[in-house]
């Protein structure tokens, strides 16, 4: 006697949810990968997908915090009655907030602070950093010449960095020339002479 059984051999379904991202808060980046025809996708959590049963979904954070957040997502992809799944982590930084100060008037020779006091764990660069005591810190001294006639006016940009996120901000400094004086030659004078001084 015999009997015969068939068997039936699923394959499973690939889940991909895509490399590890950093992002900056509020930014977006796309999770996932390409669409295979017959697989049925769920993402979760949902907080920040744009949608959370397709194979690549678009993901938006905020971070209003001053340390970075750390989410992990899984998609759940389905084939047949087969099921498998695949993580990613996603770390969202909060965006450091630039501050290049107020807007300053000097006179050529004269010396401004510009920035603002710095935050613990920023980073700082100034572009342009000629004239200033230092090009890495929060709050440099800008010491500024001008041998012009005319008002010079500098902008200086900072970017602020942290968690690798960055930041600009944007100060002007207008130059004044220093006048320049006339007394005119030294002169000797005799009894009720008189001359002339000055220019």
């Amino acid at each position: 006697d015999s009997d015969t059984v068939q068997v039936i051999v699923r394959p499973n379904p690939i889940s991909v949810a895509g490399p590890d991202q950093l992002i900056c808060a509020g930014d977006s980046v796309q999770l996932g990968g390409p669409n295979t025809p017959g697989y049925t996708y769920s993402w979760s959590p949902a907080n920040g997908l744009n949608n959370t049963v397709i194979s690549d979904p678009v993901l938006t954070l905020s971070n209003p915090g001053s340390v970075p957040d750390t989410l992990v997502y899984v998609v759940t992809t389905t084939l047949n009655g087969c099921v498998t799944s695949d993580t990613v982590t996603v770390i969202s930084s909060p965006v450091p907030v630039a501050n290049a100060g107020t807007d300053a008037v000097i006179c050529s020779g004269q010396s401004v602070q510009i920035g603002a006091a710095a935050v613990p764990g920023y980073s700082y660069s100034w572009n342009p950093s000629t004239g200033l005591s230092s090009g890495s810190v929060a709050d440099p001294l800008a010491t500024l010449i001008n041998a012009g006639t005319q008002p010079d006016t500098i902008s200086f940009v900072v970017t602020a960095g942290a968690f690798g996120c960055f930041d600009n901000d944007t100060v002007e400094v207008v130059v004044k020339p220093l006048p320049v004086s006339q007394a005119g030659p030294d002169v000797t004078l005799c009894g009720s002479d008189t001359v002339t001084i000055g220019s």
